[in-house]
């Protein structure tokens, strides 16, 4: 299309592409006398050989600075990419460097054991031995005992919790189920509360109020 002189807006509609693209191209691969020559593909080829990170065609000088870096300075593998260029050497993507390392422990090699988290495992979220959000040690409101349902004695305590902000402080509050006597303390941390101590004790004074 170039070749009978069509406009980059024609060529750029015709190849739904943005007019940028076209005349970065057309910029890019055309002779010094500002034509567009069957030569472009090879010179595309060739830029993208160029700056390929496969493990092929990195030199071992390059591999030999990650694996000094890694095992001497005990660095990251973003913080040697990062600094490869600084240091004379052709930047190699950490995503590239985690692969070699990978390579290299499933060859025997020993360079994982210096990453800072030497490809640990992590479980899935969701999974039954999943414990996060949970309380320690609770006890479950289904476990007390059936005369506790009747409201036939005093100093049965019911303690629960009110939960604001994730980082913020909890409200705990404590009610005498026989005579609906409240108590609601306020908690810095969430924690469990003693269930046979009496309810003045677990938390602090410091923002108690009582309601009958």
């Amino acid at each position: 299309m170039k070749r009978k002189n069509r406009s980059i807006t024609y060529i750029a509609a015709t190849l739904d592409r943005e007019k940028s693209t076209i005349s970065r191209e057309i910029a890019r691969n055309s002779d010094p006398d500002g034509r567009y020559s069957a030569a472009a593909q090879k010179r595309a080829s060739a830029r993208a050989l160029a700056a390929s990170c496969r493990a092929s065609r990195i030199g071992p000088e390059r591999w030999a600075y990650v694996e000094k870096r890694l095992t001497e300075d005990q660095w990251s593998p973003e913080q040697i990419a990062g600094r490869m260029k600084r240091d004379g050497f052709k930047r190699i993507s950490h995503e590239g460097i985690y692969q070699y390392i990978l390579r290299d422990k499933f060859k025997g090699g020993s360079l994982h054991i210096h990453l800072r988290h030497k490809f640990r495992s992590y479980r899935r979220r969701g999974s039954p031995r999943e414990r996060r959000g949970r309380i320690p040690n609770q006890h479950m409101i289904g476990t007390r005992p059936q005369v506790v349902e009747e409201r036939t004695r005093f100093g049965e305590n019911e303690m629960d919790t009110v939960i604001g902000r994730p980082s913020g402080e909890t409200l705990v509050t404590i009610v005498e189920r026989r005579s609906r006597h409240t108590l609601v303390l306020r908690r810095r941390t969430r924690v469990r509360l003693p269930s046979r101590s009496p309810s003045s004790q677990p938390c602090c004074p410091t923002g108690a109020t009582s309601t009958p």
